[in-house]
């Protein structure tokens, strides 16, 4: 009994942790739920919301009729904020979408008379930035049933009190409602802006018409886009002709060397042969000693010569063939 009781503590404990999870996964999940519906809140609070059908052609009226709208009701962007407006179909009178010279007699597109059963006035808000300047143009007429002069204010609440009246008081139809182009400026003080037309509290049920509204941001734009105002620095571009480098080859030259050798050719000296004495007959022949003197004619003597005197002086030849021919001469 004791196991079967712990078994169901333990098995008591472990459902009352489940369910514990179980509670705190819930709470995380509705948790998670809550900071995305904050979320979506947030974006839908920070989406834009920019001006819009200015033309009033949103919703569409009764063919060559009007619709009536009261204070509280809304039409495409627009609310009454008081009395009554109508929205006039182009059948019924013509509208200004679409005009381009003032006065203009219109177009087959809808438009507005701002006293419906009693003065109204109607407003759209939309994005605006701080501190810039906007130009709201539109196109002015009137119920053509009022003879009369008629008047619309605009107001920003930017500027915190309405403009001051515009008049119409030209003559007008149905098919010539002579718009009159104007034009309304004001300084956004915010983030969005909220734009206001009343109409004539004077007029009755026929007061004045409006159409063709444009808004215009008429401050400059700053974009992030950097300007180089810095001069550019020239760089410097090499188109000179590159100038071939010479390289300095070794290349051996052969250089003729005059080696003079010396050749031992032996010179052949001439030995002068001595002049060949001629011996002229005399009548007194010269006799020769055996001594080798040489003997005149006259018997005188002759200074006695010896050989080495004899080859000195040449001599020695001659006498050699003196006796030669002489020895002939006796044979």
């Amino acid at each position: 009994m004791i196991g079967i009781g712990k078994a169901k503590e333990f098995q008591m404990i472990g459902i009352g942790k489940a369910k514990k999870v179980q509670m705190i996964g819930h709470k995380k999940t509705l948790a998670a739920l809550g900071v995305a519906a904050s979320l979506g809140l947030a974006a839908t609070a920070l989406a834009a919301t920019p001006f819009s059908d200015g033309a009033f052609e949103t919703p569409t009226a009764p063919s060559g009729s009007f619709t009536e709208y009261y204070a509280g009701n809304s039409f495409g962007p627009w609310h009454v904020d008081s009395g009554s407006i109508d929205l006039i179909d182009g059948g019924f009178w013509l509208g200004a979408d679409g005009c381009t010279v003032s006065p203009c007699a219109g177009t087959h597109d809808q438009s507005l008379d701002m006293n419906g059963a009693a003065p109204g006035a109607i407003s759209q808000s939309f994005d605006t930035t701080v501190g810039h300047q906007y130009t709201v143009t539109f196109w002015l007429s009137r119920n053509y049933a009022n003879p009369g002069s008629v008047t619309l204010t605009v107001a920003a609440d930017a500027t915190g009190a309405p403009s001051a009246p515009y008049t119409f008081s030209g003559s007008n139809s149905s098919t010539s409602m002579g718009w009159l182009k104007e034009a309304y400026t004001f300084t956004a003080s915010g983030a969005t802006t909220k734009l206001s037309f009343s109409g004539d509290p004077n007029a009755g049920a026929v007061g004045p018409a409006l159409d063709n509204v444009s808004i215009a941001d008429m401050s400059p734009t700053s974009t992030n886009t950097p300007t180089n105002t810095s001069t550019p620095t020239p760089t410097a571009t090499n188109t000179s002709t590159p100038t071939p480098t010479a390289t300095a080859t070794n290349t051996p030259t052969n250089t003729a060397t005059n080696t003079l050798t010396a050749t031992n050719t032996p010179t052949r000296t001439s030995t002068p042969v001595p002049p060949t004495a001629t011996t002229t007959p005399s009548a007194t022949p010269t006799t020769v000693s055996a001594g080798g003197g040489a003997l005149g004619g006259s018997g005188a003597a002759t200074p006695e010569l010896g050989s080495g005197e004899l080859l000195a002086t040449g001599l020695l030849p001659a006498l050699a063939l003196l006796l030669y021919r002489r020895r002939r001469a006796r044979r």
